[in-house]
């Protein structure tokens, strides 16, 4: 699986929405000021659903994936232990831990025409040939708000009953509950 999950586009992205994800509040150096209106407050656990979470989730999972095709390559012949550990550490099996690197796959993709859009657009504003629009960039950021909208579905319909019920409940407990909001910028 390509790196997109955590190239560059990502980033930008994350400066256009205002928001990151980032360790917990202790972690932070502390905030001043009130939040934006209808933001929520920094440190702030995501709320539920919030298609964020589940995108954040996917880019862990593709990590834990990554690590494992690396040890795999070290050690071919405890590949199939160490992706039965893998996705027994999610309570999975392993066709539903490969599952989701199909979700992660099929996210990856439909991202990756949205960046490649506000990529191009970046360019023309870098080259002067259009105006900087606002709310050009705030329709990158809802096409790629649409596609994190789906994950769960997507996870969902992959996912063997028992696999979702665990994904599901990982995602909005103790995966969400680890995540805290980041103003940044203005």
């Amino acid at each position: 699986m390509a790196s997109h999950l955590w190239a560059a586009p990502f980033l930008s992205f994350l400066l256009i929405l205002g928001f990151i994800a980032a360790p917990p509040a202790s972690a932070q150096a502390p905030q001043s000021g009130p939040p934006a209106s209808g933001a929520p407050p920094a440190g702030a656990v995501p709320p539920p659903e919030h298609p964020e979470v589940a995108y954040m989730f996917l880019v862990h999972h593709q990590g834990i994936a990554k690590e494992v095709q690396r040890l795999a390559a070290e050690t071919p012949a405890a590949s199939a232990d160490l992706e039965r550990s893998a996705a027994a550490s999610m309570n999975l099996t392993v066709p539903d831990f490969k599952a989701i690197g199909v979700v992660c796959s099929q996210v990856e993709a439909l991202l990756t025409v949205i960046d490649k859009a506000a990529n191009e657009y970046r360019d023309k504003v870098l080259a002067g040939t259009v105006a900087l629009d606002i709310a050009v960039l705030q329709q990158f950021n809802a096409r790629k708000t649409s596609v994190k909208a789906t994950i769960k579905q997507r996870l969902r319909a992959a996912l063997s009953p028992e696999g979702w019920k665990e994904i599901s409940a990982h995602i909005e407990g103790p995966f969400r509950q680890a995540v805290r909001m980041v103003k940044i910028g203005q």
